[in-house]
């Protein structure tokens, strides 16, 4: 059995096309658990119509919490032997289940990943990220390659399909939950977490196109840095970067530590741009105040970080400090999302 869990929030427009593509699967022997987050839309109702029609559909209606929450809940929740995780407003391939318990299986892997299209929620733009190097990787592989092919590997833990095992403790049967307390970052922080596991010892990878995931133009999370979660959120992300970073050093895994590293550079470097541009030089200082830690760690002189992005970065803090700049630094972060936007990169 194939656990396909969902978690639901405020998704009613396109949550039946998402449904549908769980429940037209080829491979029929399926859970699909629909977690409903506290929506204050008609969610509810059309996961509640949908598990009347089809009884391998179970619905679990819970406070809004989050999506690591709601995907806990399924996972404290599902029966199947693989798992498979779909964004109520995405949609699956109806090939997908199949093709990837094939692959898992025709290889001994413990974890497959797959292609996927990135489509705007306008429908007017897409691209398609499934240029995977090898049929077979090791764990550590993987994550290199998560870091270093943005538009082909990403962090989150949709369009990979998973043996109970990898993710479930065998002694407690517990699973890997996702980190509740972050707002963004979580499904990084948790797939690297899997990835991590010493039972993990083969990734399948398949070059289909098997996962649909939307875009929103605008979404009011990390990517849009007018939103008034900005700063919440940037702070989350640094706090998943670290902890990844930690995890890997732990683990003695030196090349997929300086690619953290560098990934958290990136990362915070990019909060100093925006915050000191539209935010001011107070909440800037305050910002690089309470990353000091990060600060060191990242512009050490042994984590792989290069000098021209050293410069870089001291050249931005000097530019900020200016009064007169901050129109043409605004102008650039403009130009960087609307890059961003029209790239449909995440």
């Amino acid at each position: 059995m194939v656990s396909i869990i969902v978690p639901v929030y405020n998704s009613a427009l396109y949550l039946d096309k998402c449904i549908s593509s769980a429940v037209v699967q080829t491979h029929k022997d399926i859970e699909i658990i629909l977690v409903n987050d506290g929506s204050k839309d008609e969610s509810s109702s059309i996961c509640h119509a949908w598990a009347k029609i089809d009884s391998r559909i179970t619905v679990i209606d819970k406070p809004n919490g989050g999506v690591s929450s709601a995907r806990n809940a399924g996972l404290k929740t599902c029966r199947g032997d693989y798992i498979v995780f779909l964004d109520s407003d995405d949609y699956l391939e109806p090939e997908m289940i199949e093709s990837m318990l094939r692959k898992l299986i025709s290889v001994n892997a413990e974890i497959a990943f797959c292609g996927f299209r990135i489509f705007a929620d306008n429908g007017k733009q897409q691209i398609t990220c499934s240029a995977y190097t090898s049929d077979v990787l090791t764990p550590r592989e993987a994550i290199l390659q998560c870091f270093q092919k943005r538009n082909t590997w990403f962090y989150a833990g949709w369009a990979k399909f998973y043996s109970r095992g990898a993710i479930f403790n065998e002694s407690c049967m517990e699973p890997i939950y996702f980190d509740e307390s972050l707002s963004v970052g979580e499904d990084y922080k948790w797939l690297m977490n899997v990835l991590s596991q010493p039972k993990v010892s083969c990734i399948a990878c398949l070059d289909k196109v098997l996962y649909n995931y939307r875009r929103f133009s605008e979404n009011p999370s990390l990517s849009n840095f007018r939103s008034r979660d900005y700063l919440f959120h940037k702070e989350a992300l640094l706090k998943a970067d670290q902890q990844v970073s930690s995890l890997f050093k732990l683990n003695g895994m030196g090349a997929a530590y300086a690619c953290s590293i560098r990934k958290m550079a990136s990362e915070y470097t990019n909060g100093e741009v925006i915050i000191g541009s539209y935010y001011g030089y107070g909440k800037l200082r305050e910002y690089t105040k309470r990353h000091k830690e990060k600060r060191f760690a990242i512009y050490s002189l042994k984590n792989g970080i290069a000098n021209r992005v050293k410069f870089k970065t001291f050249a931005i803090h000097v530019f900020m400090l200016l009064p007169w700049p901050k129109a043409i630094l605004r102008n650039l972060v403009k130009i960087a999302e609307k890059k961003r936007s029209n790239s449909l990169v995440l």
